[in-house]
């Protein structure tokens, strides 16, 4: 019977998840309606109902953030680093720009590529002098691969001009002579030089899009009325008269000539005067956009210096009459596009082409992180997919020690506040809840160090509302009535619970701006934690509070457990701890110097 109650579950959710994928339009109405809409809905008719007016729109909030939580975990999925569920690992060979190439840096801008937050719980660095280790926590087949993509791009960007008949008769004729020699090794070099062995023009690859349509891969560019060549053969390739009317023709009469790829000759010179080169380096920024046609491009900005080139490149390559010339943008070899050039250009531009969404966000992350020191080769040297870094005995001791802390901090709650302590368990279950629902919204690993900032969490929420408490409790001892109990207590326990819980924060956030990528975690998943328990403790529970005592459901009764053993030690009397203040206040000035001292006598190491 079980069983065939989680199939049916399991059905259920797959259902939910096809309607999801099907419908997103749909979807995202239904969430915005959830969240921001059906929230002060409720607010406001229980609110009416209970003649608390002024408490409708803290209500409201209450929530809106309590439905997105739930939503978040009931639809979302967790992420897993590799200690908690494995993953894979990647070594890849370096080829080496120069001999003074530091391996250690080229892991940091690896680094820097693949995970600028810190929150992918990636753990990339040197293997000796030339590989580099890349552990990617277990992730879907689609996202390694992006992963590896970005990794063996080595980003680097130019500016090329193609070369055409009417300007560069003379290189083309030395790109000819060149696909005639005999051996295939000379016939394919990239480079074409003249008599003297100079550099004139080059070869570079035609980039394809990654999807296939109608059975083949599409080329970026168009290359009809360029000097194009087979990439295998180095021999040139002459394109007939093609039918225009039908989809891909060029890349449909490649197929059928057996030709796999195209290079396209790109002329660095004109009467034996060099181009301007302009480089990714020469970029400031760049963005994703849309063309006329809505389709997705990438728009670039330019550097003053290399404004300025490329006023200087594009001035000289001009068109004359109906003559235009084409300058072509190229990746790591590959030929993104190629578009007319109609005026001069200096601020900036676009790189359009054949490209999909995920592809131009791919382009756009790589632009904006740099060039790479150096590039890797394109198929690493090994890759092992691993089980949990830790061991499995671990992760089920580190979940059970985590459920234990949480089951026993609010049974010890409900046990000595009683009631106070119910509205404190509420509050518990909604913070866990909302650090997951945040986790999964921010699409942040759980790792083994992030769990222990969840532990951490969990305590400090109960501190506050400890503090909350003790305050509402020397509010009735005075004599105050329950309402005037409760707003006193959290009024005058707020001030502490921010200052301490501001003060742990800056802590985290320093964590995380000098930890490597495990402490990361426990960073992130911590300053995730003090801000819900924040909003928890202290904003939805003084909301429970009031709507209790409206309804006459508030008892503020407390076991004294401290007071009664405080009691039968010392009797009547009270303890004078201020009477030692001078002592602690000298101890605790000593040790702050001596710890100073001493860690400026480390010096920097």
């Amino acid at each position: 019977m079980e069983n065939l109650f989680q199939l049916v579950l399991a059905a259920e959710t797959n259902k939910v998840s096809e309607f999801l994928k099907d419908y997103p339009i749909a979807t995202n109405i239904a969430f915005v309606f959830a969240v921001f809409v059906l929230p002060f809905i409720l607010s406001k008719l229980i609110t009416n109902s209970l003649r608390l007016p002024a408490l409708s729109g803290r209500m409201g909030i209450a929530l809106a953030a309590t439905i997105a939580a739930a939503l978040f975990v009931t639809l979302g999925e967790l992420r897993y680093s590799s200690d908690m569920k494995g993953g894979t690992t990647l070594i890849y060979n370096i080829i080496k720009a120069d001999q003074d190439l530091n391996p250690t840096a080229l892991a940091s801008s690896l680094s820097q590529r693949l995970d600028a937050s810190g929150t992918k719980e990636l753990t990339i660095r040197p293997r000796g002098k030339d590989q580099i280790e890349i552990t990617v926590p277990t992730t879907d087949e689609y996202e390694l691969q992006q992963i590896k993509n970005a990794i063996t791009t080595a980003g680097q960007l130019e500016f090329r001009v193609v070369a055409n008949t009417r300007d560069h008769s003379d290189i083309i004729g030395l790109a000819r002579a060149q696909a005639g020699l005999t051996e295939d090794k000379d016939r394919t070099k990239a480079d074409v030089r003249d008599a003297t062995g100079r550099v004139v023009g080059r070869w570079y690859a035609v980039g394809r899009a990654k999807e296939e349509v109608e059975g083949i891969r599409p080329l970026q560019t168009s290359v009809d009325g360029y000097i194009i060549r087979n990439s295998l053969t180095g021999q040139l390739v002459t394109l007939p008269q093609l039918d225009t009317t039908i989809e891909f023709p060029v890349e449909k009469f490649l197929k059928t000539s057996k030709i796999d790829n195209v290079d396209v000759l790109m002329a660095l010179e004109l009467a034996g005067r060099p181009y301007t080169e302009v480089f990714g380096d020469d970029l400031s920024s760049a963005t994703m956009t849309t063309s006329n046609m809505g389709e997705p491009i990438v728009a670039f900005r330019l550097s003053a210096l290399g404004a300025g080139k490329m006023l200087e490149l594009t001035s000289s390559i001009m068109p004359v009459g109906n003559f235009f010339r084409h300058m072509a943008i190229v990746m790591d070899g590959n030929v993104l596009s190629a578009p007319q050039l109609r005026n001069a250009i200096s601020s900036g531009g676009e790189i359009s082409g054949r490209f999909t969404r995920e592809e131009v966000d791919f382009l756009v992350n790589i632009l904006r992180e740099g060039k790479l020191p150096a590039a890797l080769e394109e198929i690493p040297a090994s890759e092992t997919r691993i089980g949990a870094g830790l061991g499995e005995v671990t992760i089920a001791k580190g979940k059970t020690a985590a459920i234990i802390a949480i089951v026993a901090t609010a049974v010890s709650m409900l046990a000595y506040y009683l009631f106070s302590g119910v509205v404190a368990a509420i509050a518990l279950t909604l913070n866990v809840m909302m650090i997951f629902g945040v986790m999964i919204f921010i699409r942040q690993p759980l790792s083994l160090p992030g769990l222990a900032g969840i532990v951490l969490t969990i305590g400090m929420a109960v501190d506050a509302n400890v503090l909350i408490f003790e305050r509402i409790r020397e509010e009735r001892a005075k004599g105050a009535a329950d309402r005037l109990s409760v707003r006193n207590g959290f009024d005058r326990a707020s001030a502490t619970i921010f200052d301490a819980n501001i003060t742990t924060l800056i802590a985290s956030i320093v964590l995380y701006w000098i930890g490597t990528e495990q402490v990361r975690g426990f960073a992130i998943t911590l300053t995730i934690g003090i801000l819900c328990s924040m909003f928890t403790a202290v904003f939805v529970s003084r909301i429970i509070f009031e709507v209790c005592e409206r309804l006459k459901w508030v008892n503020l009764a407390m076991v004294d457990g401290i007071a009664l053993t405080k009691g039968k030690i010392f009797g009547e009397r009270d303890i004078d701890y201020m009477s030692a203040r001078k002592l602690w206040i000298t101890i605790t000035v000593a040790t702050t110097i001596l710890g100073l001292v001493a860690a400026c006598a480390r010096g920097p190491g």
